[in-house]
Parts: structure tokens; sequence; C-alpha cells
């Protein structure tokens, strides 16, 4: 058993030394702190709870899971409206655990997101030293990817899968080797699984083997494109089997592209209706779209519907949309907030772009620092379509966006050390 263990260890590159160890253990324990500090009293097994009591999304994710449970796949999953990734993860945790499945999976959570604090201090400990890279872990621990560990949404696996691709991405870069592409392929597929936007990701990973010292880079992308797509066809085959003419990954997309535009914002004196007013989002009609909407019979009628609607609403008001576009953007990346709460999350925004810009400008860090700009970039884009929703920018930007941060403090502070050794002599 030992063994077994010892060759799965060796087969996904995880080697350590004692200071490796140390660093690795320190950081999972630094980050099971800060959780169980901040959240450990929402640890239940409620399926919302007043940490976040909004987040009814939760509500159907287990309501999935116990009809495919019960009825099967395909009763839990016909309309297509929501991907099975994070059903499953209830499903199993109904099966394992059935009077406390709510609880086991946000102990799971905690878990796996301490693990991953540990994981990125070994990213680190490949670019640079052992105590920046302890610092690195522990950054990752502090900001608030911790916020998702006790809400049963997907957002916390969204991080974990996300720091496994970071690091299978190295290893590929570093070694060459095709398991590692399968690996990254395969974790690509199963974020897409959990949320269908998360297909987004294979662009910075794209970026980063394209400014590796890799040979093929190009041929090894196509190929990476190529493994994400095998494990989708199956669900793009059912897809298409309960909702004939689906040609996204959901139904629910012509929804997200429809309160997008602005068009369904209240006149609250929260940030988002604010910018909606002040973009003129008020004074366009919706009457016209609502009868549509209430005729559309089959999900993929009402999808389809959303989309037109929203399609036409961009071509008839593309001032107006731009502008609200540029609002949401400010508002998903914390530079406009309902509380002083909100505007730390812009703070670590804007860090991570200058930081960035600057190690792109010095040419250090180029593969980090574009994979960062082009995960901020490819977000912005959905944000400015879609909803501005932070659960779409903090579980992934936030987690590479730590590299550039600590890699230029590291060179600033060398360079400072450097500099007053050289004044005293």
């Amino acid at each position: 058993m030992v063994s077994k263990a010892t060759n799965f260890v060796r087969f996904i590159g995880f080697k350590v030394s004692l200071s490796r160890k140390f660093n690795f253990l320190a950081t999972c324990f630094t980050s099971l702190f800060i959780q169980l500090l901040f959240i450990g009293r929402y640890i239940n097994n409620e399926v919302v709870n007043s940490w976040v009591p909004i987040a009814s999304d939760a509500f159907d994710y287990i309501d999935r899971a116990k009809l495919w449970r019960v009825e099967g796949f395909t009763s839990a999953f016909s309309d297509v409206y929501r991907m099975p990734g994070y059903p499953f993860v209830h499903l199993l945790a109904q099966i394992v655990y059935p009077d406390g499945s709510q609880l086991f999976v946000r102990i799971i959570q905690v878990i796996l997101l301490a693990l991953s604090a540990g994981l990125v201090t070994m990213i680190f400990m490949k670019f640079l030293d052992s105590r920046w890279s302890l610092f690195g872990g522990v950054l990752f621990s502090v900001i608030p990817l911790w916020y998702f560990s006790p809400i049963l949404i997907a957002e916390n696996l969204t991080s974990v899968f996300f720091v496994l691709i970071l690091y299978f991405t190295v290893l590929l870069c570093e070694t060459h080797k095709f398991k590692f592409l399968l690996l990254i392929g395969i974790l690509i597929a199963c974020e897409v699984y959990l949320k269908p936007n998360n297909i987004l990701l294979i662009v910075p990973v794209a970026i980063y083997i394209l400014l590796s010292n890799m040979k093929r880079k190009i041929s090894t992308v196509i190929l990476l494109m190529v493994v994400v797509s095998l494990p989708m066809l199956p669900w793009m085959i059912f897809g298409n089997s309960q909702q004939p003419g689906l040609i996204s990954l959901a139904t629910n997309s012509g929804a997200n592209l429809y309160i997008g535009t602005g068009i369904t914002s209240d006149n609250s004196d929260s940030a988002l209706s604010q910018s909606a007013g002040r973009c003129q989002i008020d004074l366009i009609n919706s009457s016209e779209f609502t009868a549509d909407m209430k005729n559309a019979k089959t999900p993929i009628q009402a999808d389809n519907t959303y989309k037109e609607a929203a399609i036409e609403i961009w071509r008839n008001h593309p001032k107006k949309e731009f502008c609200f576009a540029f609002q949401k953007i400010l508002f998903a990346f914390g530079l406009k907030g309902n509380t002083l709460l909100d505007y730390p999350i812009g703070g670590f925004s804007v860090l991570a772009i200058l930081t960035s810009m600057f190690n792109v400008y010095r040419r250090s860090y180029l593969a980090w620092s574009y994979s960062t700009l082009a995960t901020g970039f490819v977000l912005a884009f959905q944000v400015a379509l879609f909803q501005a929703d932070r659960r779409f920018i903090i579980p992934s930007f936030f987690v590479i966006a730590c590299f550039p941060i600590v890699a230029f403090l590291h060179d600033a502070t060398n360079n400072l050390l450097r500099k007053r050794r050289e004044t005293r002599r």
C-alpha cells in the first residue's frame, strides 16, 4: 500500500525535501487556521446558513444530486441548466455521509483549500527561495478564497483545481512529459463540469506554455485543446439530445447574458444599480421582451429568447451597454463597491495588474505575468457581457495573481538590499 502511494506521488511529480515539507505543512496549517478563525462557526450541515444567506444556488445543486440518486442522471439534468460536476460532489457526499452530507462537503472544501495553499508554496519554490515561497503560500492563505469554503457552490473547487492546473503546467514546461498535459486537460474539463465559464482558464494555461522554453509549443496547445474537448463530448451529446439545437454548454447562458445588460436592475442604493442608472439603462423599455419570454415552452427556447433579447438591447443601445459593461468590470474587480470592505479586493486586483505589467517591462517572469494579465482580460470580457459577479473573478484571478505579486516583491526587496550593501561599501 505504501509503495503504491509512493509511486503515485512520483507520478504526479511531487518531490519534497525537508525544507519543502516544512513550508508545505506550515502553509497548510496557516490556511486551515485562517479558515477556522473566520468561517469555522459556519461549517455546519445547513444548506444555506447565515454566512451567505442568499446563496440560493446551493439548493439547486443539492436537489439535483438527490434527483440524480433517486431517478437518474437524465431526470436531474434534462433541462441542461446546470453542469453536473458540483452536483456529483454532493451525490458522493450523500452516499458516503447521508445524515450530514452538507457538513461533509464543507469540511472537504476547507481541507482542499488548505492543501492548495501548500501546493502554491511548492510552485513558488521552483522559482524563488524558501522564505519567499513560504510568503507566497501565506499570501494565498490570507486572500479571501476562504470566503467560499462554507458556501455550497462550485467556487471553492474552482480555486482548488486551478492551483492543480498551474502546478502541472509548470511541471509540463519543465519536463515536457505527456502525462502532465493529460492531467492539465482532465482538470480543465473538470473545471468546466463545475462551471461552464471555466473553459476560459485554458487561455492563461496556453499563454504560459507559449512563453515557456518548451519545444513544439503550438502543437502542445492544440493537443491540450483536444484533451480538454474529449471529456466534454458526452455532455455535449447529452445536451443536444435533451435540448435539440443547443450550441452552448448550458441553457442558462441566455438568462445571464440578459441580466448582464442591466435591464433587470432595481432602484436600490447598491453600486451596480447606481451604475445602471448612471448609464441610463433604466430608460430601456423591457416590456417588449417580456411577452416572448413568457411564451417560451422549453429551456432551449427560453435560452434563445434571452439571447436574442440581449443582442437586440446591445444593438439598439450600444453606448449605454458599453458604459454599463465598464462599470461592471470596475465592480467585479473591486474598484467599485457597496462598502469599504470591497476595496481591498480592488487593491489586490490593481496590485496584480501593475506588478504583472512591471514584470513584463523588466522582462522577468514573463510567463506568469502575461498569464495573469490574460486571465484578467478574459474574465473582464466575461463580466462585460454577463453578470458582474465576483464569483467569476476571485476564484481564478486571485489564484494566479499571487505569483507576479510575490515575484515582484522578491526582486524589489533583493535589489533594495543589494543597493544598501553597495552603499555601505
